[in-house]
């Protein structure tokens, strides 16, 4: 794994802009990522995904489309998808969506990367939200990523505000 050094604690009185949500099922992981970029309910972003097509039955997968088009209903872009070598070259929030890959299935999970700046009074950290429901306390949100696979590449969807006046809608 080539990654950067970084600061693997969270500096004390830090909260997160993110409101952590916890994925229900298997696939719900990209969704509960969307919830927390949101700041909406898993059952919110869940309603608008199979309104866009996802089924509520069966087999089914969150492609970049989809996340792109329930990130537009709240406000924000979703790039395509984009790869990186090192973790330093991140963007400032995305949903990093290649963490522990698996080879032999061809897919991983999906978390809520932040890169929070520096401050004359904090260094520069990143942290991440995990939606994962059997993770051990301390790593749902966190900027301690030895529990995380993170195989380079690394394959993420950056995560921006819409820039328009229309962005204050929601829901469409």
């Amino acid at each position: 794994m080539a990654t950067t050094k970084y600061q693997n604690t969270i500096p004390e009185g830090y909260v997160s802009p993110f409101k952590h949500v916890l994925a229900q099922e298997r696939i719900d992981d990209t969704l509960a990522c969307i919830a927390m970029l949101t700041n909406q309910t898993l059952a919110t972003i869940k309603e608008q995904a199979f309104k866009f097509g996802l089924p509520r039955n069966g087999p089914a997968w969150v492609y970049n489309e989809m996340v792109a088009k329930l990130l537009f209903q709240w406000g924000l872009i979703g790039s395509p998808e984009k790869e990186v070598s090192d973790t330093a070259a991140l963007p400032a929030v995305a949903i990093l969506t290649s963490v522990d890959w698996n080879d032999d299935m061809q897919f991983g999970r999906s978390v809520v990367w932040h890169h929070v700046r520096g401050t004359p009074d904090q260094p520069a950290f990143h942290v991440v939200l995990d939606p994962a429901p059997w993770l051990e306390k301390g790593h749902a949100i966190t900027a301690d990523f030895r529990h995380l696979k993170l195989d380079m590449p690394l394959y993420y969807v950056e995560v921006t505000p819409r820039s328009d006046a229309t962005a204050a809608r929601k829901g469409k």
